[in-house]
């Protein structure tokens, strides 16, 4: 339980001002915590768009192609804001193959010499 929700339960039968007081807590902070529980999240559509679009490919597509294809729906989104969303949602694109190295080193061949 946070601390706001226990100041929540508590004040019909204790002052907020007194319980942020021994909470160590801001009655403004409190109040604006407050406020933002009762305003509805609503997604932008280009979020939406975005989540869709990155789906549909596999989550293979990165910010770049996002970007193109999110913009030619119509949404004005550039690819960092795309990053930042996709970053906070904790997705990422499918992990990329796993290659041999260019170079290798032959018989007798010292790395470093």
């Amino acid at each position: 339980m946070s601390t706001y929700q226990h100041i929540a339960q508590r004040r019909a039968h204790v002052p907020v001002r007194q319980l942020c007081q021994v909470l160590r807590v801001a009655p403004a902070a409190y109040y604006a915590w407050q406020r933002r529980r009762q305003q509805p999240v609503v997604e932008p559509a280009w979020q939406l768009a975005v989540r869709e679009v990155f789906a549909h490919h596999n989550q293979r597509y990165g910010t770049r192609r996002l970007r193109a294809e999110v913009q030619a729906q119509g949404h004005a989104v550039g690819r960092w804001r795309i990053r930042r969303v996709l970053k906070a949602r904790l997705v990422g694109p499918a992990a990329a193959l796993v290659c041999a190295p260019h170079h290798r080193l032959g018989p007798g061949r010292a790395r470093g010499a």
